[in-house]
């Protein structure tokens, strides 16, 4: 898991957004803007539930473009897995060094 306490989560869902694309028939609601921040806000889960419990940011299919991207919740630590679902090594990392 990669450690990104700290990092502004509406911020972190618009960069996931910028730099997936639209896949599937994904292209039909896809759009060049970018995920506005009353969006981006929408996907963060501050309430502490049975189903969302452990999960800051979930991310599927956003807009028509595949994020596919989570953020988990441990005590006060915000962690993503160590690879991105169909996105390459390289886009993680502008990903990582986006949100610093």
């Amino acid at each position: 898991m990669i450690d990104i306490t700290g990092t502004d989560l509406v911020k972190f869902a618009q960069n996931v957004y910028d730099l997936s694309s639209a896949q599937g028939m994904g292209f039909l609601h896809a759009t060049d803007e970018p995920l506005s921040d009353e969006d981006a806000e929408s996907l963060i889960k501050y309430d502490v539930n049975q189903e969302s419990k452990g999960i800051a940011l979930s991310m599927d299919y956003v807009i028509g473009r595949a994020c596919k991207m989570t953020v988990f919740r441990e005590g006060d630590k915000l962690l993503i897995g160590d690879a991105w679902f169909d996105h390459s090594e390289e886009q993680l990392k502008e990903l990582l060094k986006r949100s610093k």
